[in-house]
């Protein structure tokens, strides 16, 4: 940064005695009917160089006052490649500038750390708010710098009604009547891939995702109407992708994306409020989640929230998921066999198998205690594929300054109230240290106890005082998906020419909605 500092500095000097010139110069210019000397313009003028040299250095000075090093980024903005490359953002910066170092979004100081001494603050600590981080940095518009205490208050009763309403709507119970309806739904998707072919998984088992968690999260209305499901899919990535670096830095200004991610909100909450309303005027009950939440005395504002929350918490991460587990059993004979061999052990010991039964009618008849809690090797391979492609960061606010709260402290460093923490997940799943070959897909390395040799080191389902509200449908999900087309399909993996692909490309790890190989890659596949 010496480099960085001496350049201002050279130029405020030289723009000091240009100044120290013109203000002798005695010309004057008209303006209506005054003639304005020509230094009160070169005064103004410098004074806006002054102001806009100074947000510069303040931009990309070394540290922060803290003695935290700090990551360049554009002025005022701050750090605009944190939206746009995050992994690749932070991973430079841990790299270059260790376990901790600073950047600013607008006038939000924001902290990356890396470590377990980090992970330990970061996952276990009281004081530090998970709703407002994801609330300012994922989307939503930028808030105050003091922290207002109601509001984090009001934060913390948003993520606690939100955990019940899952808890309440994934129950075992409710479960069975749910679990065939999406193996229906998965194998009607199947059976339009016909007998052989090819898809790009990251569009079609994407779009599975979709449909059985708006089979689980939603209504009938919506789930048993393709042409529904496509709309709200739809809405749904508009208001997705409406998350821009200039929606989310710069909420008053009416960019195309806003507008669109605006429209697609309001059009979602517009469709599922006529079901809601269709059904008290026609005292319509039906057997489903959005039933389930107007059982509960939830009003539509509430149901669609939930609604809408849920899509947005599990289709991203499931979809990622269901994705890569695909193509790493490609390549991974062994480990595909031992996944193919359990699941059917469920299906000798659990299904009827009376004639004329589709596969997706003989896994509807293992329980869903089953599917969560007794398929140890699909659980295995599923970690270590989290482990493997799972990118970017998870966020947090400081609530409480490290002089009041002594957990509040990170590599000696006090932590200040209103700073943000960004954790850097992937940093820690491929630590050598941690993971021996990191960036070998190996499910056997959890035998090996890996994930043990430090605190909190496997991240993916979430650790501490935060874990993953959705993890038991989000991996019931992806075991339904995976059992059927590991039993119905032999499959490869080939590029776009045909060819085949026999060593998977590295995930394009930037893109945070699908998280695609950085090649495209696509499944050929025979049915067996």
């Amino acid at each position: 940064m010496t480099t960085v500092n001496g350049t201002l500095a050279s130029a405020a000097a030289t723009a000091s005695s240009l100044f120290s010139q013109l203000v002798n110069h005695e010309a004057t210019f008209r303006y209506g009917d005054r003639d304005i000397p020509v230094q009160y313009v070169y005064t103004l003028a410098f004074a806006a160089g002054v102001v806009t040299l100074s947000k510069l250095y303040g931009t990309l000075v070394s540290s922060n006052d803290q003695g935290i090093p700090r990551k360049a980024g554009y002025p005022i903005v701050g750090s605009w490649a944190f939206f746009t490359q995050r992994y690749q953002f932070i991973d430079d910066g841990i790299k270059k500038l260790g376990n901790i170092f600073s950047f600013k979004i607008l006038n939000h100081e924001v902290l990356a750390v890396h470590g377990e001494e980090a992970r330990k603050v970061f996952f276990g600590a009281k004081n530090l708010g998970f709703q407002e981080g994801y609330d300012v940095l994922f989307g939503g518009a930028p808030q105050p710098k003091e922290i207002d205490v109601k509001r984090d208050d009001e934060a913390a009763a948003r993520v606690e009604w939100f955990t019940k309403r899952v808890t309440s709507v994934l129950q075992r119970e409710k479960l069975k009547t749910t679990l065939p309806l999406m193996l229906e739904d998965l194998d009607r998707a199947m059976k339009k891939w016909g007998t052989s072919g090819k898809f790009n998984p990251f569009d079609d088992i994407y779009n599975m995702v979709f449909q059985i968690t708006i089979r689980a999260a939603s209504c009938k209305e919506v789930a048993d109407d393709p042409e529904a499901v496509k709309k709200v899919s739809q809405m749904y990535w508009d208001a997705e992708k409406g998350s821009t670096p200039t929606s989310v830095l710069l909420p008053w200004l009416p960019s195309a994306a806003r507008k669109r991610k605006l429209k697609a909100t309001q059009d979602l909450f517009m469709l599922f409020k006529e079901i809601i309303d269709d059904r008290a005027a026609k005292g319509r009950v039906e057997d489903d989640s959005m039933q389930t939440l107007l059982d509960m005395g939830d009003g539509a504002n509430d149901i669609v929230g939930f609604i809408m929350g849920a899509l947005f918490a599990g289709i991203i991460n499931t979809g990622i998921m269901s994705s890569w587990l695909v193509l790493y059993f490609a390549e991974n004979a062994e480990w595909k066999e031992k996944a193919l061999k359990e699941i059917r052990s469920f299906v000798d010991q659990y299904s009827s198998k009376e004639e004329g039964q589709t596969l997706a009618q003989q896994l509807s008849q293992i329980p869903s205690q089953v599917w969560e809690d007794e398929m140890p090797v699909l659980d295995q391979c599923l970690r270590e594929t989290i482990r493997r492609s799972m990118t970017g960061a998870t966020l947090r606010r400081v609530m409480t300054d490290g002089d009041e709260d002594p957990n509040m402290v990170i590599e000696g460093k006090k932590l200040k109230k209103g700073q943000f923490l960004a954790y850097h997940i992937t940093g820690t799943h491929h630590n050598p240290e941690i993971y021996t070959n990191p960036y070998k897909w190996d499910p056997s390395r959890f035998d090996r106890g890996e994930d043990k040799k430090e605190h909190w080191a496997f991240l993916g389902w979430g650790v501490g005082r935060h874990p993953c509200t959705g993890m038991r449908f989000a991996k019931l999900e992806v075991k339904l998906i995976l059992s059927l087309i590991l039993m119905q399909y032999d499959y490869d993996v080939v590029d776009g020419a045909g060819n085949l692909v026999t060593k998977i490309p590295e995930p394009a790890r930037d893109n945070l909605y699908q998280v695609p190989p950085s090649k495209t890659v696509y499944v050929r596949y025979k049915h067996v």
